[in-house]
C-alpha cells in the first residue's frame, strides 16, 4: 500500500497505474508548494524520460544535484539518458561524476564502472 501522505506518494500510485502525465503534474505541484527535494526532482527527471522530454530530464537532474550535491543518482540518471541517446561523451562525464560520489551497495558501484567502460569503448578514438 502506498502512503499518499508523504511527498510524492500520490505520484507513486499514479505511476503504478500508468498515469505518468498526472504523476508528473502532482510532483510539479509539490515543487510549486515549496516541497521540492532532490528525490522529488529525480522522480520528475525519470518521468520526463518516460514522457520523452530530454530537456526536462536534464533540468530536473541538475536541480536534484543542486539540492543534494553528494548524491550520485542524478548523475546516473543523466548518464543513462545520455548513453541511450548516443551522447556518449556526456554519458561518460556523468558516470565519472557519479563515481566521485557515494554509491551503495558495492554491486551498484561495479555496475556503474561496467556501464562507464561500455560507453568508453563505444567512443571512437579518432
Amino acid at each position: 500500500m502506498i502512503d499518499e501522505e508523504f511527498p510524492g506518494g500520490l505520484a507513486f500510485r499514479l505511476v503504478a497505474e500508468g498515469r505518468f502525465g498526472e504523476a508528473y503534474a502532482s510532483l510539479e505541484d509539490l515543487v510549486a508548494r515549496g516541497e521540492e527535494t532532490a528525490q522529488v526532482c529525480l522522480q520528475l527527471a525519470w518521468l520526463s524520460y518516460a514522457l520523452d522530454d530530454p530537456r526536462a530530464l536534464e533540468t530536473w537532474c541538475h536541480e536534484a544535484e543542486r539540492l543534494a550535491p553528494d548524491w550520485a543518482e542524478p548523475h546516473l540518471a543523466l548518464a543513462w539518458a545520455f548513453e541511450t541517446a548516443g551522447r556518449l561523451n556526456e554519458a561518460l562525464e556523468e558516470y565519472d561524476a557519479a563515481l566521485k560520489r557515494d554509491i551503495a551497495p558495492l554491486a551498484r558501484r561495479q555496475w556503474v564502472r561496467e556501464r562507464r567502460g561500455a560507453v568508453e569503448r563505444r567512443i571512437p578514438m579518432w
